[in-house]
């Protein structure tokens, strides 16, 4: 049950995101456009939370849960969603220092030996078509 109220959360947390990109509100997230805007994106993501909660078939086990838990599910679902979206930007902004030769030469047994998280490197590592990743195992959630 715990589980289905932390997904449901990061549901909850990914519509509010999608609709904020979709407006626009979003769309320079990280360049300080969010401040002009943040009393609208609160209410439209308060109205948003609100309407979901009400109409999901898990209203009455969300109403059941404690303040504490809901948040707590509500935080670590933030953590993961806020996780995503910088590992994402990261690598849109980097990308480019991936030298061209190494496009160039890549080939299929290539394999990428690191000490970083897996879930760090496995969206640019599928971009580039490398398929052999050896990367520290740690868990994103």
């Amino acid at each position: 049950m715990n589980l289905l109220v932390s997904l449901f959360g990061a549901i909850i947390l990914l519509a509010v995101l999608l609709l904020g990109i979709g407006t626009g509100l979003l769309s320079n997230f990280f360049k300080n456009d969010l401040r002009k805007h943040l009393i609208i994106t609160l209410i439209i993501s308060i109205v948003i939370a609100l309407i979901i909660i009400v109409l999901s078939p898990f209203y009455e086990s969300l109403i059941g849960l404690t303040v504490n838990n809901f948040f707590f599910y509500i935080f670590m679902a933030i953590i993961a969603l806020v996780l995503g979206i910088f590992t994402f930007y990261y690598w849109e902004k980097n990308k480019q220092y991936v030298n061209d030769w190494y496009k160039e030469k890549h080939q299929d047994t290539d394999i990428i030996i690191s000490a970083s998280p897996y879930f760090l490197l496995k969206p640019m590592c599928d971009e580039l078509g490398i398929k052999n990743l050896i990367a520290s195992d740690v868990d994103s959630k």
